[in-house]
């Protein structure tokens, strides 16, 4: 009698699982699809500005800013990459370019700028020597 309650649990933990993981996939599909439109808005608006500032691009303040949202786009979409893959090495590549973003545009501290460096650093090694692409691959 025990034994065939535990295979009902077993039966029915298994289906919630299931259904849980469905409904995961169907939101992170709707997610997926917002970050691709806000994708879309930020490169309209980003030509929009430029094209309506010509002489300010030679203005550094104003390349800077360009130059910032020009890289929050190519986060925005290294991020829907990470998205879809659902892979390490696309986890790394979006944090990448995530910490070179911020050295690269953000005003900051010496000391920030080099735990920056640093953090890009051991970013690079993990990528180079532990990261181990079998452990990625799924049977699904």
């Amino acid at each position: 009698m025990s034994q065939l309650t535990n295979n009902k649990h077993h039966h029915l933990r298994q289906k919630s699982q299931s259904a849980l993981h469905e409904i995961s996939f169907y939101l992170e599909l709707v997610a997926a699809i917002l970050v691709i439109l806000l994708i879309v808005c930020q490169v309209l608006g980003l030509a929009a500005e430029m094209l309506s500032d010509l002489k300010g691009l030679t203005n550094s303040a104003n390349f800077t800013h360009f130059l910032e949202l020009a890289l929050n786009i190519v986060i925005g979409i290294e991020f829907l990459k990470m998205l879809c893959r659902h892979n390490m090495d696309a986890v790394i590549e979006v944090l990448l370019f995530t910490l070179a973003r911020h050295l690269i545009v953000s005003m900051h501290s010496m000391v920030e700028g080099l735990v920056c460096i640093i953090a890009i650093a051991i970013l690079f090694v993990v990528r180079k020597f532990l990261f181990v692409p079998q452990l990625d691959k799924h049977d699904d």
